[in-house]
């Protein structure tokens, strides 16, 4: 999937690793083995990763709704 990341767009701000591990409520070490298993999109700024804010709520639309077609197949 390829997009275009807005920098310009306060909604598109890219996070540090430990902002975004806060507001997923996860360890920072958790957070970075979900990026290791490119299941949350994120940049490399140098070595430094950055993930964008809409990429995490991607993330928990798609889990939400994985739930929920798990509980409809119980």
């Amino acid at each position: 999937m390829t997009s275009v990341i807005d920098v310009t767009n306060e909604k598109e701000s890219l996070l540090k690793v430990p902002e975004a591990a806060r507001l997923l409520c996860v360890s920072e070490k958790t957070l970075r083995e979900l990026i290791g298993e490119k299941e949350i999109p994120h940049v490399f700024l140098g070595k430094s990763v950055r993930i964008p804010k809409t990429a995490l709520n991607d993330y928990l639309n798609e889990q939400l709704q994985s739930e929920q077609k798990e509980e409809k197949n119980d």
